[in-house]
């Protein structure tokens, strides 16, 4: 429960700082940091702490619809790659 508590604290900072949501696989750094502040020392703690996360990152992911496919994933890879948000998406660019 406090994990939660922590990762709910988190993403309401992040969106106060920043006008956007941390992303564990686009701010690597921070979810390593958040890990050791939490006391996730053990791989299956991480394993845990990122599901956790995960399912906060559910909530704001925009939807893929049928049009998503290779054009969609293409255009996600050249915006993470130039550091740019798509429309809809509530995450930070890669950092």
């Amino acid at each position: 429960m406090r994990w939660r508590t922590e990762i709910e604290g988190e993403f309401a900072n992040w969106w106060r700082r920043y006008g956007c949501f941390p992303h564990p696989r686009r701010q690597e750094v921070w979810f390593e940091m958040l890990a050791d502040r939490l006391g996730a020392t053990t791989q299956q703690q991480q394993h845990s702490l990122y599901g956790l996360v995960m399912e906060r990152v559910e909530l704001y992911d925009p939807a893929r619809t049928q049009f998503s496919g290779l054009l969609g994933d293409t255009e996600e890879w050249v915006n993470e790659r130039m550091g740019w948000r798509a429309a809809g998406d509530r995450f930070c660019p890669r950092g």
